[in-house]
């Protein structure tokens, strides 16, 4: 177990010395030219108990970051792309982004699911955590629910940058 003195202090805001610690790990990001770019999705175990192969990550919803592990279990390669669908007995204004998987994807999906069910796997979307937990997924017809509660314009804008990315990998 690493002594709590040694983790970085994150109730206070990054001091220009720290504010790298914030940054995602350099495996997430994409080299284009001089701009790095994090990867469209990506799912993650959180860090239990913390330790050195950890980083933090932002969150959805929270200004506290997330320690998760810097091994990738899945990454955007598996997707074929994203669509957002409308809930009809959802409240009102809430649709589901869902990602459709390459064959290879739904496999390391299911492999996930097995591998790591009593572990909290977090769904990273562009360098944010937009959610974590038990890796319990729903797949159908080769789609996986990655979002679920976000206003229509938000659905929409992600699934346009997801689509896009895959369209123009860097």
């Amino acid at each position: 177990m690493i002594p709590r003195s040694s983790l970085p202090d994150y109730d206070s805001p990054p001091s220009p010395q720290r504010r790298d610690a914030f940054l995602p790990p350099q495996d997430l990001l994409l080299q284009h030219g001089a701009v790095n770019e994090p990867r469209a999705l990506e799912l993650r175990l959180l860090a239990d108990p913390p330790s050195n192969a950890s980083r933090p990550f932002p969150q959805t919803g929270s200004s506290d970051p997330i320690l998760l592990e810097e091994k990738l279990l899945l990454d955007d390669t598996a997707l074929k792309g994203a669509s957002v669908r409308s809930l009809p007995v959802a409240p009102q204004g809430q649709h589901l982004v869902e990602a459709e998987l390459t064959e290879d994807g739904v496999q390391r999906v299911v492999q996930i699911s097995r591998q790591f069910a009593r572990r909290k796997v977090a769904l990273v979307i562009f360098g944010v955590v937009y959610g974590y937990g038990p890796p319990n997924w729903i797949l159908q017809n080769g789609k996986l629910v990655i979002c679920s509660t976000l206003p229509e314009p938000e659905a929409t804008n992600l699934v346009a940058r997801i689509n896009h990315r895959l369209e123009n990998p860097l």
